[in-house]
């Protein structure tokens, strides 16, 4: 099952245009932008890849996960490049904003199988080199990554590819043995997206104008995985356990949240249906805290009042 990594959406690049620029213009207007969760346009909801860790130079494939109020769509103009810096010491931007300019693709397409640049852990991660002296510092789950730049249309999203990087600041002893307890990140594998009381995955949903159903995605109980995360002071390492969130989209209607979080190996939500009649299209988008990513949609009928 494909995957991938973690994204900013065209939402999260015009924050990043109003952070290098300036936030006070909106700071006065009201939010009338449709909830975050609508698919009323064609939308970039995620960036998937396959693996979603990976060594500098190895390859991983990258798939654009592209919803429209009529359903997915391929994405086969997709133009796809790898950010080459960091953004600058003393940022807050997720990304080098000279990435978010145009630059010449190195693949195009709905999917591309990439190599990962070779020099990834000294630009964005711990490695120290003669032209980039400053090592990058670890996310919470001790991971660096590479962004991935996607431009379609008039959309331009980020992808992040976790890194397998060498330990910062570790002992030899400490570095074997993380070498021997780490195992790299896969993405989550999920079973079903159901909607109740409706009807199961794979049978059709027919939900009355007005009224809500729960809608709940499913995944293996192996898809939280186990990782060790060290502590340079003490040279010791923990165990944890991954976290699954989950973002929700729908073409019509309306969700209780735009994101929930695990319960198990599930996670639901509220979905209340539109006014109109039609059909609906409906995605969750399932992240584990290392930057695995997951995707299922269905189809909710709304029919003819009587």
């Amino acid at each position: 099952m494909t995957s991938s990594l973690r994204l900013i959406s065209l939402l999260a690049c015009a924050r990043l245009a109003c952070a290098l620029l300036s936030c006070t213009l909106l700071a006065c207007a009201p939010d009338l932008s449709p909830p975050a969760t609508l698919v009323d346009h064609p939308r970039v909801l995620a960036v998937l890849a396959e693996p979603p860790e990976a060594r500098p130079g190895d390859r991983a494939v990258f798939r654009v996960l592209l919803a429209t109020p009529t359903g997915e769509e391929s994405a086969s103009s997709t133009a796809w490049s790898f950010c080459a810096q960091p953004p600058p010491l003393g940022s807050n931007a997720p990304v080098d904003p000279a990435c978010a300019q145009d630059q010449p693709p190195i693949a195009t397409g709905a999917a591309a199988s990439l190599a990962l640049p070779s020099n990834g852990c000294s630009r964005f991660g711990p490695v120290a080199a003669s032209d980039h002296p400053r090592a990058q510092d670890a996310d919470p789950t001790g991971g660096y990554f590479q962004p991935v730049r996607v431009s379609l249309a008039d959309q331009l999203a980020f992808a992040f590819e976790r890194l397998r990087c060498p330990l910062a600041q570790a002992s030899l002893a400490a570095s074997q043995e993380f070498e021997r307890r780490y195992t790299s990140n896969t993405n989550p594998r999920l079973l079903s997206l159901d909607a109740a009381p409706t009807a199961p995955a794979g049978e059709p949903s027919t939900v009355p104008a007005g009224t809500s159903v729960t809608l709940t995605v499913r995944w293996t109980p192996d898809s939280a995985e186990a990782f060790p995360l060290f502590d340079p002071p003490t040279q010791t390492f923990t165990d944890v356990t991954e976290e699954l969130t989950t973002s929700w989209y729908a073409s019509a209607g309306a969700f209780d949240a735009a994101l929930t979080a695990d319960s198990g190996a599930q996670s639901s939500n509220r979905w209340t249906a539109p006014a109109a009649p039609g059909t609906v299209y409906v995605w969750a988008v399932v992240r584990d805290s290392r930057g695995g990513t997951a995707s299922l949609s269905r189809t909710l009928t709304v029919p003819e009042p009587p």
